[in-house]
C-alpha cells in the first residue's frame, strides 16, 4: 500500500477555503484507492468562520498557551489527521516557535510513518524547508497549486506540480514557464447535492468586492424595478466576505458612497456553513462574478457544485470559472472599470449584459413545473429543465465526475509511488534533525 504524508501550516478542515476543500476531497479519493494517508497541519484558516463547523470552541481556546497543548489526532474518511495547536489562526501572525513545532512533527513522522510521497501547499520559509527535507531524505514531493498566488517561484525542489484547471496551468506556463499537470475538480456529489428544495433565490457565495459583490449589488438594485425580475429574491452567503461590509464601501464612478444595507431589501444574508446542500436547495441561479486582477479564480468550485445540483451558473470570464461551470451556464466579461477598483458600482450600461444573462438563465427551468409545488425533489427539479438545459447539465455531470479527476491524479502519482521512498535506508540518516528510533529528536 503506497503511503502519502500531507504537510502544511494550513488546516484542511477550513470550510472557508476552496483550496482546503479541494485538497481534502482529493486525499479522501486517494484513500479510497488504497493510499495510506497521514495529514499534518496547524490551525491556520482563511477565516475563523471556516473553523467553527469542526472546531466550534477554537475561537475561545486559541488564546490559551498553544505550546502546552498536545497534538490533536482524528481519523475521518480514511485519513489520519495530526493537528498541532497554534495561538493564532492567521498565517501572518503565526509565531516561529509554533511553526517550528509543526515542522518538527513533520520530521518526526517522516521517520515513523515513512511515506513514499509528501504533498502539501504553503510556501515561504516553511514550505521551502519542507521541500528541502524531502530532497535530503530522497522522498518525492508533490505540490498542488490551487490558485494563481505563486508567481516567480520555480519549484525546483518539487517533483510534481499539478493544478485543477487548464486555466491555471496556462497561467503558470505563460507567466512562470512552469509545466503543471491538470486533474479537474474534486467534488463529492453526495456531500453537495440537495435531495429536494424550493429553489427560490439567486445566490452568491462570499460577496466581497473582489469576488464581484458590486455586480451582485447592482443586479439586486435594478431587479426591483425590472418587470421580469421585480419578484426575484437574492441570497448571499457570508464567509470571508460580508455583504453589509461590501455595501458600505461601494461607490459610484464619481466616488460617491451613498449605499446602505437597507437599500437591498430583496437580498437575504446567510452565514458561512458546511451544509451547502441547504444553500443549493434554496438556489435557482448561482452568481460567481469574481473580478480579474483583483482575484484570479483557479477553479471556482461553487460553480461546479451548483451545476451538479442542476442549477445554472452566471460566472465571470476569470481563470477556471468557465471550466468549473462546464457549459451549464453563461460566462461574461467583468466591466473593465472594476478590474482596478472592484468596489466601484457598475453603471446601468455596464451591467446590462449581466442582467440579460440572468433573465436567460432563469428560463432554464419550465415556469409551470417550478410553480407546481413549494418543494421539488432532485428528479422533479431535473424534469423541470428544458431539453437544451437537460443536455447541458448531463454533460456537466460527466465532465465533473470525481472519478475522472481521481484517475488522472493516481496516474500522475504512480511514478512517484513506484520509487518506494519508504524503503529508502537513508530516510532517517539524511534528515536535518537527529531522531532516535522512537521518532523523538535528540
Amino acid at each position: 500500500m503506497p503511503k502519502l504524508l500531507w504537510i502544511s501550516q494550513f488546516n484542511l478542515h477550513d470550510s472557508s477555503s476552496g483550496a482546503a476543500k479541494h485538497c481534502k476531497a482529493l486525499l479522501e479519493q486517494l484513500a479510497k484507492r488504497g493510499v495510506e494517508i497521514l495529514a499534518i497541519g496547524g490551525f491556520v484558516f482563511d477565516s475563523i468562520a471556516g473553523a467553527k463547523s469542526t472546531f466550534p470552541k477554537l475561537e475561545a481556546e486559541i488564546q490559551q498557551d498553544a505550546a502546552k497543548k498536545p497534538p490533536i489526532s482524528l481519523e475521518q474518511n480514511g485519513i489520519n489527521y495530526l493537528y498541532i495547536p497554534t495561538s493564532t489562526t492567521s498565517l501572518s501572525l503565526l509565531p516561529h516557535d509554533e511553526e517550528w513545532r509543526i515542522y518538527t512533527a513533520f520530521c518526526r513522522q517522516l521517520n515513523i510513518f515513512r511515506p513514499d510521497v509528501c504533498m502539501g501547499y504553503g510556501m515561504a520559509l516553511f514550505g521551502t524547508a519542507v521541500h528541502a527535507e524531502c530532497k535530503r531524505r530522497g522522498i518525492p514531493h508533490a505540490y498542488p497549486i490551487c490558485n494563481g498566488n505563486h508567481p516567480y517561484y520555480n519549484f525546483w525542489d518539487s517533483d510534481l506540480l499539478f493544478t485543477d484547471s487548464a486555466a491555471n496551468a496556462q497561467l503558470y506556463a505563460q507567466r512562470d514557464h512552469l509545466n503543471l499537470a491538470t486533474t479537474g475538480a474534486f467534488i463529492d456529489k453526495d456531500a453537495y447535492i440537495a435531495g429536494s428544495g424550493s429553489h427560490e433565490y439567486i445566490t452568491m457565495i462570499n460577496p466581497e468586492p473582489r469576488k464581484g459583490g458590486a455586480i451582485l449589488a447592482k443586479l439586486a438594485l435594478l431587479a426591483k424595478n425590472d418587470p421580469e425580475l421585480k419578484n426575484e429574491k437574492f441570497l448571499v452567503v457570508n464567509s470571508r466576505g460580508n455583504f453589509a461590509s461590501t455595501v458600505s464601501v461601494l461607490h459610484d464612478g464619481d466616488g460617491a458612497t451613498n449605499y446602505k444595507p437597507e437599500m437591498f431589501d430583496n437580498v437575504s444574508m446567510a452565514q458561512n456553513t458546511t451544509n451547502m446542500k441547504a444553500i443549493y436547495a434554496l438556489t435557482k441561479v448561482l452568481l460567481a462574478p469574481s473580478v480579474p486582477k483583483a482575484w484570479h479564480e483557479g477553479w471556482g468550485r461553487v460553480a461546479s457544485e451548483a451545476v451538479l445540483n442542476r442549477i445554472p451558473a452566471l460566472v465571470a470570464k476569470n481563470g477556471g470559472l468557465e471550466e468549473a461551470m462546464a457549459g451549464a451556464g453563461i460566462a461574461l466579461d467583468v466591466p473593465s472599470t472594476l478590474h482596478d477598483d472592484p468596489a466601484r458600482m457598475p453603471s446601468d450600461e455596464e451591467i446590462a449584459p449581466w442582467l440579460e444573462a440572468l433573465k436567460e438563465l432563469l428560463k432554464a427551468k419550465k415556469p409551470a413545473a417550478k410553480k407546481s409545488k413549494p418543494e421539488l425533489t432532485f428528479d422533479e427539479w431535473r424534469a423541470a429543465e428544458t431539453k437544451e438545459w437537460q443536455a447541458r447539465f448531463d454533460e456537466a455531470a460527466r465532465l465533473l465526475d470525481i472519478g475522472r479527476s481521481t484517475d488522472r491524479t493516481m496516474a500522475m502519482l504512480e511514478p512517484l509511488f513506484a520509487k518506494r521512498a519508504s524503503q529508502n535506508p537513508h530516510i532517517m540518516l539524511k534528515g536535518q534533525l537527529r531522531f532516535g528510533f522512537d521518532g523523538n529528536p535528540y
